[in-house]
């Protein structure tokens, strides 16, 4: 696995993954207050306008792209870039352990 920070215009969003989009603006403030905590997780789909697909970090992705938007965010997100799954299976179950290993206790 490597991090990289990637241009958020290098990331395809995936359509696989279900994600609340609730509170996208808290987040971006948020990230903007104390930047990014947490990577997000990506792999490489050999698409040359959109090199990586997003696994885990959906929101993060949408409040780092709203900020980008009005000129008040990096344009950039940190990423853990990992191997590629081989099915939709596999690229599901990537989904949901992401998701999983982000739940915090309260």
């Amino acid at each position: 696995m490597e991090l990289k920070s990637i241009p958020l215009t290098d990331i395809l969003v995936n359509e696989n993954d279900i994600y609340d989009e609730q509170m996208i603006e808290e987040l971006a403030e948020s990230l903007r207050t104390y930047g990014q905590l947490e990577n997000a997780t990506v792999f490489e789909n050999g698409n040359q306008v959109k090199p990586y697909t997003l696994v885990g970090g959906h929101r993060r992705f949408k409040a780092l792209s709203s900020l980008a938007e009005r000129g008040e965010g990096p344009g950039e997100l940190l990423c853990s870039v990992v191997e590629k799954p081989c099915e939709v299976v596999e690229e599901k179950m990537l989904i949901v352990h992401d998701n999983q290993q982000r739940r915090k206790d309260r």
